[in-house]
């Protein structure tokens, strides 16, 4: 048994504690400590604005404390989940925000981490339409970019097409050498029990 990091009555970033969904990023207010035969301490957590029924127990790892830093990954988390109507992209999408969080640190540029984005057809198609590239604002390309996903179909095979050719410039981030805290959430769900 390991001793608890956080605080009871302590408010903090929770991901979601059932694996088979998406890692999304709740605010949640840590209730008691938990005490179970096992390396990682344990917390009984209740997620801000839900009822008590949703209380959970959740492992340590799976808890952020409230900095700006995680606040910025929250906000682009939510924004991927509100846009990004297909799971199987979803869930990609919101891995690659995490793996990238995880390899850049506290370096890292929010304006250019993947959010929600077009795939190269699409912005193909929109080119020859026009007949010339168009060069769109930073706020024209956000909602476009959520436009475009709001129509789109999924299919696993297009979803790993679209992400590979853009993975060169969009996981830039991962040769920086500076490790941080969330390396552990790449595989946080697969904990001793």
């Amino acid at each position: 048994m390991s001793a608890h990091r956080y605080e009871v009555g302590q408010k903090l970033f929770c991901f979601e504690p059932d694996s088979s969904k998406a890692k999304v990023v709740y605010l949640a207010k840590i209730l008691k400590h938990v005490h179970k035969r096992s390396s990682v301490p344990y917390y009984t957590v209740h997620f801000q604005g839900w009822k008590g029924k949703w209380d959970r127990e959740v492992p340590e790892n799976l808890l952020l404390e409230n900095t700006e830093f995680n606040r910025m990954l929250k906000k682009k988390i939510d924004e991927i989940v509100r846009n990004v109507r297909c799971r199987v992209k979803r869930k990609q999408r919101i891995d690659q925000i995490l793996e990238i969080a995880a390899v850049s640190a506290d370096d890292i540029d929010w304006d250019k981490i993947p959010g929600i984005w077009n795939s190269r057809q699409k912005k193909q198609s929109r080119k020859s339409r026009s007949g010339s590239a168009v060069t769109l604002s930073t706020s024209e390309k956000s909602t476009s970019d959520r436009g475009a996903f709001l129509g789109s179909t999924c299919s696993e095979d297009s979803d790993a097409t679209t992400l590979d050719e853009e993975d060169t410039l969009q996981l830039q981030y991962e040769t920086l050498p500076n490790p941080h805290v969330l390396n552990a959430l790449l595989g946080f769900w697969d904990l001793p029990t």
